[in-house]
């Protein structure tokens, strides 16, 4: 029997995913997902489940990220998920920051890859997230950086060079930006603009300051460049993403 005909016939036999899920239901520090084409849960660990303020999975069956996250978190979300969807290209662990409602920033590794239906289509994805806490959890990929990390979350508003953070791990800026960007799949100036992106959405969403003034705040010193590179990142202007995702009164 052919090997793509044993696979298929296996696979036909399995009830739903044959309890594939609960393998991951008991792996700390680690969230699991299905969703289809729509961004809209199949199922998921109790881990997703109790980060989306649920008590079951049915409770997020049907229901999509924007019901749970932050907009700006669930915009990154469905980014990336549309991204895999459309290409059919899987996430490997890529490390990127996830902004808090209270202001703080958390570090995760995320897996995404596509599923396939029986005609070749892309039909959903499958996804794992994992929260990288050099504290308490220490990774050695995210220790290697934790000290650099630190130090952009914590003076991302002002200029930051490239050679100070190479210095940081005794490394000449090639050397560093080659294993910077082999870790976070791209280079530390592109990183540091998504901190910023990140930040000055959190802050058009939760208050009504000028968006010169959110510009300054986030280290854009020029409000020109901040309005290029936040479309080029996010799809919409400052301005349009306010509109669209304003959390006040």
């Amino acid at each position: 029997m052919k090997p793509d005909v044993f696979k298929r016939e296996f696979l036909d036999s399995l009830d739903s995913l044959g309890g594939l899920e609960e393998l991951f239901e008991n792996l700390p520090n680690l969230w699991f997902f299905v969703k289809d084409t729509e961004g809209r849960f199949i199922t998921a660990n109790q881990n997703v489940v109790k980060m989306c303020g649920q008590r079951t999975v049915a409770d997020l069956v049907g229901r999509t990220d924007f019901e749970f996250f932050p907009k700006h978190n669930a915009e990154a979300f469905q980014r990336d998920d549309l991204s895999v969807v459309k290409s059919g290209v899987k996430i490997v662990d890529r490390v990127e920051p996830i902004s808090n409602e209270d202001g703080s920033i958390r570090w995760y590794t995320t897996n995404k890859i596509p599923l396939f239906g029986r005609d070749g289509s892309v039909i959903g994805v499958a996804g794992t997230t994992r929260e990288l806490d050099a504290d308490h959890n220490p990774d050695p990929v995210y220790a290697e950086f934790s000290g650099v990390i630190d130090h952009i979350n914590r003076n991302f508003s002002q200029s930051i060079e490239i050679e100070s953070l190479a210095k940081m791990m005794s490394l000449s800026v090639s050397q560093f930006e080659r294993r910077f960007k082999a870790v976070f799949q791209e280079a530390p100036v592109r990183f540091i603009l998504k901190i910023r992106v990140s930040e000055a959405c959190k802050q058009l969403v939760n208050s009504r300051k000028p968006v010169s003034w959110i510009a300054r705040a986030t280290g854009f010193f020029d409000q020109s460049y901040f309005s290029k590179q936040f479309s080029r990142r996010m799809g919409v202007t400052p301005r349009q993403y306010r509109e669209k995702y304003y959390q006040g009164s």
